[in-house]
């Protein structure tokens, strides 16, 4: 009887993929989460980001884990001149973000199937970066700061925004 073994470099590239699979899964729970439960940080998000109350003209918004477009959405109708892209690893989740964005006529407003640890866009591509409720999920953090930082131009702003514990 012969033995097979699998090495496993990162117990957090295991975990993440098994919690890809569970936002697919349940991505009808955490929409109903975000929706009806979580606390909504949009006003304090456009705060932070842009303090005199407006982006720039044609600035540009990646939101990381933007789950069904709950933030992407809020902050593309309510800055209409902001480009907003959303980004998340799963498809039930960009689907409902699609779908909420289309509802809404958002033009200003798109979503990919993207990878934080490996994002396709060149350096300083944006110029805002938003997180809500991913780091308590993501494995390797370190890399997803990293490309946050390498997509987001000098002098641009990030904001992440945890659960408290």
């Amino acid at each position: 009887m012969s033995q097979q073994t699998t090495r496993v470099e990162s117990i957090g590239q295991h975990v993440g993929a098994e919690q890809e699979s569970l936002f697919e899964r349940f991505h009808w729970l955490y929409a109903f989460c975000r929706e009806h439960l979580f606390r909504d940080d949009t006003e304090q998000i456009a705060s932070n980001l842009w303090p005199d109350a407006e982006p720039p003209l044609r600035a540009r918004l990646l939101e990381i884990g933007c789950g069904p477009g709950f933030y992407s959405c809020r902050l593309a109708a309510r800055f209409e001149r902001l480009h907003v892209t959303g980004i998340d690893r799963a498809g039930e989740q960009l689907s409902r973000a699609r779908k909420r964005a289309a509802e809404k006529h958002l033009d200003n407003c798109r979503f990919e199937k993207a990878d934080v640890h490996a994002l396709a866009w060149a350096r300083a591509s944006f110029d805002a970066v938003v997180a809500s409720r991913l780091f308590t999920i993501l494995p390797e953090r370190e890399q997803a700061l990293a490309e946050m930082f390498r997509v987001l131009q000098p002098g641009g702003r990030c904001f992440v925004a945890e659960p408290r514990s």
